[in-house]
């Protein structure tokens, strides 16, 4: 899944400038990047560690830290949670603007589709966003947690993916500004579909609990998008 975490930028197309070139340079650019810098990590932990260290450690980057570099490893912390806090400013920009999107498109209340004008950005989404966090703390298995996030986000981004696939296919004269090779996506569907299997046979419960989330958007498909002749204040309720 790593080279998935590199698509929280390209997740963010509307803040993009000059899109149709910057985009597909970003996609070249980044997933082979990201993808490289994970497995050059990994085969430094290796390199360092056994086997057995590397299972029984609770923090495998604090261990290789202590490893080679002695009294200096008391930053290996810090650098992690840099990281941490990395990625968690790029999923809350990408998160935050797909709610915004979706309910620009009608699928979510209007409310979430206003921004705040002095800083153009989001706010009601990124509140909404930061409540649904609050939700999963209700857990203390964090690992239980990036089950669920992993599972729930791969079956996302295999439909997604999958749907432009055949487009690509069945409808070929689509004018498309920015257009890759189709390998790209079949390659990427074939490892969401690994992490979609994989939980399956090692923690079935984990992939029941990861589809009784995905459910819960059906009542909003329900709502916003499957019912034509709503009345208007569901959608907007200053109308």
């Amino acid at each position: 899944m790593q080279p998935d975490k590199s698509l929280i930028a390209l997740s963010q197309f509307e803040l993009l400038g000059n899109k149709v070139p910057n985009l597909p340079r970003a996609i070249y650019i980044s997933v082979p990047a990201v993808t490289l810098i994970y497995i050059l990590v990994n085969i430094a932990y290796f390199a360092v560690l056994s086997p057995d260290d590397v299972i029984e450690s609770s923090a495998v980057a604090v261990t290789f830290a202590e490893t080679i570099l002695g009294p200096f490893a008391i930053f290996m912390p810090l650098l992690v949670a840099i990281s941490c806090v990395g990625g968690l400013n790029g999923i809350l920009f990408a998160a935050s603007r797909m709610f915004f999107v979706g309910a620009r498109n009608g699928q979510l209340p209007v409310l979430i589709a206003m921004i705040n004008v002095p800083y153009v950005t989001p706010m009601p989404s990124v509140v909404l966003l930061g409540l649904l966090s609050v939700l999963m703390l209700v857990s203390s298995d964090i690992y239980a947690l990036i089950n669920y996030l992993s599972f729930t986000e791969a079956a996302v981004v295999v439909c997604v993916v999958a749907g432009l696939i055949k487009l690509r296919i069945t409808q070929p004269q689509l004018h498309r500004p920015i257009k890759l090779n189709l390998a790209i996506p079949i390659i990427f569907v074939v490892m969401c579909v690994f992490v979609l299997v994989l939980p399956f046979l090692t923690k079935p419960n984990e992939l029941f609990i990861g589809l009784a989330i995905i459910s819960t958007g059906v009542p909003f498909y329900v709502i916003f998008v499957a019912w034509r002749d709503k009345p208007r204040f569901i959608t907007d309720p200053s109308s």
